[in-house]
């Protein structure tokens, strides 16, 4: 709550990762903030094949506006059953979080004082908080892991919070996703690996 106004915060994880992709702060619970929020996360993701969009039931989710808009993009729509809110336990778990270690330990008197806290939390989220699920590693370190092992011929260094920097042979790179006139051997962010 701002000055007595209430705020909704809608967001996109990835459940192989638990990385939060994207979110959206409003003061309205409805279609529009969900579909800007799965947008921003759809193209984060540089719009997937096959993949599957899960929530509850809630009516900003199974609007005709949302539900057209994850058809035309070729989205699989997942519910959870009625009162189960175990069927989405992972973003039942994300705002446990949030609510108990950011935002029910402050009051906030402007949009901007609660804006910029939920961001830097969904960054320690994401890039410092360990996850017993995870094995202990961050959602970050898990995407890192498994890009190593999907290019097993590249070191990976981390170079700054969110930077990553691969080098390779140069003789193995032809059909990767490198940038485009780039004078490094480096991967294309879209593969979840940054320049720095």
């Amino acid at each position: 709550m701002v000055n007595k106004t209430f705020y909704y915060i809608c967001f996109n994880i990835d459940l192989f990762s638990r990385k939060v992709i994207s979110y959206e702060v409003s003061t309205s619970n409805n279609t529009t903030q969900s579909k800007e929020a799965f947008k921003r996360a759809f193209q984060e993701r540089d719009r997937p094949q096959n993949l599957i969009f899960h929530s509850d039931q809630g009516s900003q989710y199974v609007s005709y506006e949302f539900r057209q808009y994850l058809r035309k993009n070729k989205v699989k729509q997942s519910f959870s059953a009625p009162g189960s809110p175990h069927d989405n336990a992972v973003a039942e778990s994300f705002f446990a979080c949030i609510k108990k270690e950011e935002l029910h330990r402050h009051d906030y008197l402007t949009t901007e004082e609660l804006i910029q806290p939920v961001e830097e939390y969904i960054h320690f989220f994401n890039y410092e908080r360990p996850h017993h699920r995870l094995k202990a590693r961050t959602p970050e370190q898990v995407e890192i892991d498994y890009y190593a092992k999907k290019f097993d011929k590249y070191i990976i260094t981390i170079i700054k919070n969110e930077g990553i920097f691969c080098t390779f042979p140069k003789r193995n790179y032809k059909n990767l996703p490198l940038y485009p006139n780039s004078s490094k051997n480096t991967l294309n962010p879209r593969c979840l690996v940054a320049e720095y």
